[in-house]
């Protein structure tokens, strides 16, 4: 039994997503919608709300703009906790290495090892549907530090350890990646192929996403890098360099300065560990995109 959790801001959307579950779930379930079509909440808030309102052993959080591909995936989502009770967290795009430099769980450039997908995406700006799968370890269920907000799953005794942030964070940012981190220090974090899902939107990399993204790096900074895949330091120096190049080039593309980034961007810990040579080479690939994307 599964309590599907929805922080809903379009009645259409939320009608829609609930047919698909019912549909596709195969187990009983119930949906709670928060109705946040006022702004009234943070979806930090909104999800806490959602787990206090909820009643069965398994809880699942997920977008309104989706559709469930898989039969029975209830079924397969209560069978993966009921075999490990280790697992505390599921879903169905992460990664298995969290860059110390500010960032999303993923970013242009990531190393393909270090990426767990399988999601039909709809990319609006361009009009394509792309199947992603990526399974680095070939298995069907991967590994993780972290997976994406679109759809994840945790059994009820994670969240006596475990809340959604709403006292540091605001908006409607970084709640999977914190909340990942977060299940990530009692339990194991994972990527299911069992499960397909298609989502119909693309996320939103604005300045408010910059200013939360500083603030989950404040929080972690002394746990981040975190690395379960085993990267080579050549690979972390790889990963590191992709993030602080992806980072910065948003904020100097949307002008925006925050004075909290520069300890984080600059962070002595990565010079010890990479060299000065790091910097500088990031530095120069991050100006190279820019007069690239400029020309």
């Amino acid at each position: 039994m599964i309590s599907i959790i929805i922080c809903s801001r379009d009645e259409q959307k939320l009608r829609e997503v609930s047919t698909s579950v019912a549909y596709t779930i195969g187990v009983d379930h119930e949906i709670i919608a928060i109705d946040n079509s006022q702004g009234t909440y943070s979806i930090f808030q909104a999800y806490n709300l959602g787990i206090e309102r909820s009643k069965y052993e398994v809880l699942c959080f997920m977008h309104e703009d989706i559709i469930l591909k898989t039969q029975d995936w209830g079924r397969i989502v209560e069978a993966l906790f009921a075999s490990n009770s280790a697992l505390g967290l599921v879903g169905v795009a992460g990664c298995s290495y969290k860059t110390q430099m500010p960032s999303h769980w993923s970013f242009p450039n990531s190393l393909s090892k270090a990426i767990y997908v399988n999601i039909i995406q709809h990319y609006q700006s361009s009009g394509q549907v792309v199947h992603h799968v990526n399974n680095p370890g070939a298995s069907s269920l991967g590994q993780v530090v972290a997976v994406d907000g679109v759809w994840f799953c945790a059994p009820r005794h994670v969240f006596e350890k475990v809340r959604f942030d709403d006292q540091t964070y605001r908006h409607f940012h970084c709640y999977d990646v914190d909340f990942s981190l977060s299940v990530y220090q009692h339990y194991q974090v994972a990527v299911t192929f069992e499960v397909l899902i298609e989502h119909l939107s693309e996320g939103s990399f604005n300045t408010i996403w910059l200013d939360e993204t500083v603030k989950l790096h404040q929080k972690w900074q002394a746990v981040l890098p975190l690395n379960p895949a085993g990267l080579s330091l050549r690979e972390q120096y790889s990963e590191e360099k992709s993030a602080f190049v992806d980072f910065v080039y948003k904020m100097v593309r949307r002008k925006h300065r925050n004075p909290d980034a520069k300890p984080l961007l600059w962070n002595a810990a990565v010079r010890r560990r990479f060299g000065v040579g790091w910097l500088l080479s990031a530095t120069l690939s991050t100006l190279k995109r820019l007069a690239t994307d400029n020309s």
